[in-house]
């Protein structure tokens, strides 16, 4: 679950937006030095890059505000550089994240930067502190010190304002405090300890590798406790053990090592003590993908649900229009396809565990169920791929009549095609003459 809400602000991240030319001059840098010096003013540079999705909101929200236009054109000359083609000026200023906004002097040194999206009033806000003349990390302390030191939201915004500044081991501090800590002291930041902020000490780490050894350092406690389970040392409760499992599997699931997940989820199904099915289910839920790729069908099914899982994702699916009604136009088909394309590639997938165990009438529930909401050479395409994987070439000829009646000339023949290619294969050709044998 965490998961798909994480990959679905992920795609919110990356909405699509145009820019409005203003406060921006068509400047160069150097005309602009010599502007803000006779307007006794300091040059503001917005460093972007095409890709990239919260400079786009920047485009969309901020730069478009007339407080902000106002307090930009009263304080600042301001230039739009794309990063990707004013290399040379991006590297004077250390950018190294987009969007940056940095704040250079008339005599061409840097005043401060801010890292990141911020919204019109934050921006405000943030290009004030800029030009206080206080340092950064200064005013980014003063800002921490006076709210809640044990609200892991506000300490995890203070590390971000550290790690922008490059307080590696500082801003690691606060982060790490907020992974040990921050749940206990607010229950509701749990979703965010377990997608956003790993996202965020994973990334510190590309930087500041101590990060990444101190996200090993818990996964190994945490896979260490979930081990003496399995061999009986584990003398706590078994609610810690649930918990070290949770931390094992969402560290390892941003470190991109499930297979160590794999491997301990393996000693579980052979482990026989109380408890254990919750615990191993805390683990499949991480590895599920991995489980149907290792063609693992069988496991799936002892600790999974194809069709409640196939019934969830419909579920998203059909509520994602009632979300498109609360977000900006140019977003809903962005959102809308990714909805669609998580769902049809998942329908694939269940598709693939009911044909692999021989569960025919459950693959086919499966199928009727997503084509009933959604009719898309993409779903047809991900249940092609489910049953050449499993094996079960017989099902493509029903696949191909349901595209002749759901789909346009164009794609229903493509469709054909690709059915066609699949069932001349040296690999049905072997499978059928496997079934017929069987059968006979």
């Amino acid at each position: 679950m965490l998961y798909r809400c994480f990959s679905f602000a992920l795609v919110m991240c990356f909405i699509s937006a145009t820019y409005a030319e203003a406060p921006f001059q068509d400047i160069s840098f150097d005309a602009a030095l010599e502007k803000a010096t006779a307007e006794k003013k300091v040059v503001m540079i917005d460093f972007y890059t095409t890709w990239c999705g919260p400079c786009k909101m920047l485009d969309k929200q901020t730069w478009p505000d007339e407080d902000v236009r106002t307090w930009v054109n009263e304080h600042a000359i301001a230039l739009k550089v794309d990063a990707e083609k004013k290399r040379d000026l991006a590297k004077r200023f250390k950018v190294r994240a987009y969007p940056t906004i940095v704040f250079v002097k008339s005599d061409g040194t840097t005043l401060d930067s801010i890292v990141g999206f911020r919204g019109p009033k934050d921006f405000i806000a943030a290009a004030k502190g800029a030009l206080s003349g206080k340092p950064a990390d200064v005013r980014a302390k003063e800002k921490f010190e006076k709210g809640d030191p044990n609200d892991p939201m506000e300490r995890s915004r203070h590390a971000d304002r550290l790690a922008q500044l490059g307080k590696h081991k500082e801003a690691l501090e606060h982060y790490l405090w907020c992974f040990d800590e921050g749940h206990k002291s607010n229950p509701a930041f749990v979703g965010v300890r377990g997608s956003f902020l790993l996202g965020k000490i994973s990334r510190l780490g590309q930087a500041y590798p101590p990060a990444i050894k101190a996200l090993e350092e818990r996964r190994n406690r945490a896979e260490k406790t979930v081990s003496d389970y399995v061999d009986g040392k584990h003398t706590g409760s078994l609610r810690l053990v649930r918990e070290a499992s949770d931390d094992l599997t969402i560290i390892n699931d941003e470190l991109e090592e499930n297979a160590r997940t794999i491997k301990l989820y393996d000693r579980l199904i052979e482990c026989e003590r109380a408890g254990v099915e919750g615990i191993r289910r805390n683990l499949f839920h991480r590895i599920k993908d991995e489980i149907i790729a290792a063609k693992r069908y069988d496991d799936y099914l002892r600790d999974g649900d194809p069709l409640r899982d196939l019934r969830f994702d419909i579920r998203m699916y059909r509520e994602q229009a009632h979300r498109n009604e609360r977000i900006p136009k140019d977003a809903q088909e962005t959102l809308a396809a990714y909805v669609r394309d998580n769902l049809a590639k998942s329908a694939g997938r269940y598709y693939e565990v009911y044909l692999g165990t021989g569960r025919i009438k459950q693959a086919k529930t499966v199928q009727q169920e997503v084509l009933d909401v959604l009719t898309t050479e993409a779903v047809f395409d991900a249940l092609i791929d489910g049953a050449v994987r499993a094996g079960r070439y017989e099902v493509l000829e029903g696949l191909r009549e349901d595209a002749k009646y759901d789909l346009d000339d164009e794609e229903k023949n493509r469709i054909a095609k690709r059915i066609e290619k699949a069932l001349a294969s040296p690999e049905a050709k072997e499978a059928m003459k496997d079934k017929k044998k069987d059968n006979g």
